[in-house]
């Protein structure tokens, strides 16, 4: 992808809203929060992670330069 921060527009976020997964299914839950010469942004977002989601979407692309940015590997054990 090749996501800089800034071009995310982390600013433009809201918390997002009408996620819910089924309660059997895995899921993760993230909180971001952002400060930049005196502005402030805090949003939440829900993905289906570890499950592979084959609807993409804003949150979910910002789920992957998490991932990609903290170079964090999902290992199933």
């Amino acid at each position: 992808m090749g996501y800089r921060i800034d071009s995310l527009n982390l600013f433009q976020y809201e918390s997002q809203e009408n996620f819910y997964p089924a309660l059997h299914q895995p899921h993760s839950f993230y909180v971001v929060e952002q400060k930049k010469e005196g502005k402030y942004n805090q949003f939440s977002f829900k993905t289906y992670f570890p499950i592979d989601e084959s609807e993409k979407n804003k949150y979910s692309e910002l789920e992957q330069f998490i991932m990609d940015e903290f170079q964090w590997e999902f290992k199933m054990k």
